[in-house]
C-alpha cells in the first residue's frame, strides 16, 4: 500500500509540472487500479471526457471519497434530459436526496407526453413517489375527457366507478342527466314527427298520442330505477328517478303510472349519492391546512422538489402530501384493476388497446 500511495505521489507531482493536455490520466488509472490513491486522476479524467458515463465511474468507484463526482453526474443527466438516464440515476445512490429530483424530472417528462399510458407508467414504477398523487389526477383528468368526449351516460357512469372521490364526480352526474335528458326530448320529437308524417288526421290526436308514448317511457324510466336500486347501484337508480320528474312527464296523467317522487327528494338522494362516491377520497383534503388545496400543495411542492441540491435537509414541505400516498393506494388498486381487466367502457375511457 506504501508502495501504492509512492507511485499516486510520484505521479501526482510529475502532473503538476505537465500540461493537462499531455497527461494520459487514463493509463495512470488503469495503472493504479480502483485503489484511493487513483480517485484524483479519475476525477481528471472524468472532467477530460465529460461525459455522463465517466462522471457516473467515477462517482460509483468512489463513493466514499466525496460527492462531487456524484453531483456532476446528476448536471450531466439533466443536460441528457432522458428518462432512461434519470432512471439509471436512481440506481447509483439509492438514499440519495437528489433521487427525489431525478424522480421529479421523470414526471417533468411524462407531463410532457400527458398521456393516460405514461402517466400510468409513472405510477407502476413510482408508486410511493409524491408526484404519484399528481399522476393519479392527471388521469382523472384525461380520462374525464374521454368520458365528455362520448357524452353518453353509460360512459360517465364509468368514470364514476373508475375513479371514485374524483373531482369531476359532481359534473360527470349532471352530464349523465343532461344526455339521457337529450335523448328522451329528441324521442319525444321523434314521436310526434312520426305521427305527423304517417297519422296526420286519423284519432288519436298527436298530442294524446305523444302523452301515451310518454307514459309509455315512465313505466319504463321506473322499472329501471327500481332494477337498478335492488341491484345497488345507486347512480343510476337516483339518475332516473330525477328524470321521471321532468316537466314533460309531470304533464302525463300520473294517475295511468305508479305514483313516483318528483318532489326535492330527488335532489337530495343525488347529494347524498356523491357525498357518499367522494368519501374515500376525502383525505385528501383532510390532511391539508384550510388555506392550501391539494393542487397548492402540489404546486409548492413541484417547485421544492425542481429546486432541491444535495445539501437540502427541509423535508417538510413533503409531508402534507406524504401522508396521503398510503391513502392513495387503495384509489390505485381500483384504477389498476381498471386497467388489467377493463370492461368494453373502460377501454375507451382509459384509452387502452382493445
Amino acid at each position: 500500500m506504501k508502495f501504492i500511495q509512492f507511485i499516486a505521489a510520484l505521479l501526482y507531482f510529475s502532473c503538476l509540472s505537465a500540461s493537462a493536455a499531455n497527461i494520459d490520466y487514463e493509463k495512470i488509472v488503469q495503472g493504479l487500479g480502483e485503489s484511493e490513491e487513483a480517485y484524483p486522476f479519475a476525477y481528471q479524467l472524468a472532467i477530460q471526457q465529460n461525459s455522463y458515463a465517466a462522471w457516473r465511474k467515477v462517482a460509483v468507484q468512489y463513493a466514499k471519497l466525496d460527492d462531487k463526482a456524484f453531483i456532476e453526474t446528476w448536471k450531466k443527466a439533466k443536460e441528457i434530459n432522458k428518462e432512461s438516464t434519470y432512471k439509471d440515476f436512481l440506481t447509483i445512490r439509492p438514499n440519495a436526496l437528489l433521487n427525489l429530483q431525478a424522480i421529479h424530472a421523470i414526471f417533468e417528462l411524462t407531463k410532457a407526453s400527458n398521456t393516460l399510458a405514461d402517466y400510468r407508467q409513472f405510477m407502476e414504477t413510482f408508486p410511493n413517489a409524491v408526484e404519484s398523487i399528481e399522476a393519479m389526477l392527471k388521469i382523472q383528468a384525461l380520462a374525464f375527457e374521454r368520458a365528455k368526449q362520448a357524452n353518453v351516460p353509460l360512459m360517465y357512469d364509468t368514470f364514476v366507478r373508475t375513479f371514485p372521490g374524483a373531482k369531476q364526480i359532481p359534473e360527470a352526474i349532471e352530464l349523465a342527466f343532461q344526455a339521457e335528458k337529450r335523448q328522451i326530448e329528441k324521442e319525444s320529437a321523434e314521436w310526434e314527427a312520426d305521427f305527423k308524417n304517417n297519422y296526420q288526421g286519423k284519432a288519436p290526436t298527436v298530442k294524446t298520442f305523444v302523452k301515451w308514448m310518454l307514459i309509455d317511457k315512465a313505466r319504463r324510466l321506473l322499472n329501471e330505477a327500481k332494477v337498478a336500486e335492488s341491484d345497488g347501484n345507486q347512480l343510476v337508480a337516483a339518475r332516473k328517478y330525477r328524470l321521471l320528474g321532468l316537466e314533460l312527464f309531470q304533464q302525463s296523467e300520473k294517475r295511468q303510472i305508479e305514483q313516483i317522487p318528483y318532489d326535492n327528494k330527488i335532489n337530495q338522494f343525488n347529494a347524498s349519492l356523491i357525498n357518499a362516491i367522494q368519501h374515500q377520497m376525502r383525505f385528501l383534503q383532510d390532511n391539508l391546512t384550510p388555506a392550501t388545496s391539494l393542487e397548492n400543495a402540489i404546486t409548492i411542492y413541484n417547485h421544492y422538489a425542481a429546486t432541491i441540491d444535495q445539501k437540502s435537509s427541509h423535508l417538510s414541505l413533503r409531508v402534507p402530501l406524504l401522508s396521503m400516498l398510503n391513502a392513495m393506494k387503495l384509489q390505485w388498486q381500483i384504477l389498476k384493476n381498471a386497467f388489467e381487466t377493463p370492461n368494453s367502457q373502460q377501454v375507451y375511457l382509459l384509452d387502452l388497446k382493445s
